[in-house]
């Protein structure tokens, strides 16, 4: 047993109502006051944004370096022989992507903070605006056509899904806000990028089949769900139709729920009053 937070006067029938509302009134004030003070601590901040802004142009400035030298270690060509042209061009890749990391920083930053836009959202839309810009200016330029446009637009909107389920599990596995779904995204389209440049065509039909295989699992796992769901909704019901009877209005009723609802909630049977001679003896001794 512990001690009520009120007194025995504030619970009598003509004190009880006022009891109440003196009570939530404490509630809401209190209520209030946090709300007030998570808001302040939380609030956008433009030295949060630059440092959100820096780490996401250093993140991704950082992998953009390693994916370069991959490539050109792919290609056959040794560390110790890069030249100054090879130098130049991964300055001028880790540079890029550096500024786009800054500007993906500062945009993600922005709309989690402005607008509804959860973090893996906003992170993949400017993965997928990004690269629908850049071939909006190849078509502008002539380069390409409106057919390879549209072709090259999908291929980008593909990479932006995965953006957005690497996010997801960045925020996951990092939980701090913005640059879990940053660096995330980082990570994921980093792994990505290596897949498609990579991957023999065997391996891609193996990834095929896997994710053949996936959606015949979740298509299994659908109707599981449906069935867990279902007897969850049971026990549901099960549990408030006892708790009806245990509050019932008369005496008799309720003890017996009582006694009900005290078994469907595990506790030991010798620890369950069951008479009015056990409540006697729990009172009494």
């Amino acid at each position: 047993m512990e001690p009520s937070v009120i007194g025995y006067r504030d619970t009598q029938r003509d004190a009880a109502d006022s009891t109440v509302a003196e009570e939530e009134q404490q509630l809401r004030r209190r209520d209030q006051e946090k709300r007030k003070q998570l808001y302040e601590k939380s609030r956008p901040s433009a030295k949060e944004l630059s440092r959100v802004s820096a780490v996401s142009a250093l993140a991704e400035g950082g992998t953009a370096f390693c994916m370069g030298i991959y490539r050109k270690r792919r290609a056959g060509k040794k560390l110790s022989s890069f030249d100054a042209d090879d130098w130049k061009e991964l300055g001028m890749d880790t540079a890029g992507a550096g500024a786009k990391g800054g500007v993906r920083g500062a945009v993600v930053y922005g709309m989690t903070n402005f607008t509804a836009t959860p973090a893996e959202v906003a992170s993949s839309l400017v993965t997928a605006a990004f690269g629908v810009a850049a071939e909006a200016g190849r078509l502008k330029a002539g380069a390409i056509d409106k057919d390879e446009f549209f072709i090259r637009s999908e291929v980008y909107c593909l990479d932006a899904t995965v953006s957005a389920v690497s996010s997801i599990l960045g925020s996951v596995i990092i939980p701090v806000p913005i640059l879990g779904a940053v660096i995330g995204n980082m990570t994921g389209m980093f792994l990505y990028e290596i897949a498609k440049t990579a991957m023999s065509e065997e391996e891609q039909k193996t990834i095929q089949q896997y994710r053949q295989n996936k959606l015949e699992l979740d298509e299994a796992l659908v109707w599981q769900y449906r069935a867990v769901m279902s007897q969850v909704e049971a026990d549901i019901k099960e549990f408030d139709s006892l708790v009806e009877w245990a509050f019932s209005e008369m005496a008799h009723d309720a003890f017996a729920g009582s006694v009900k609802l005290a078994e469907h909630c595990g506790v030991r049977r010798d620890a369950i009053l069951r008479s009015r001679q056990d409540v006697e003896k729990y009172f009494t001794e």
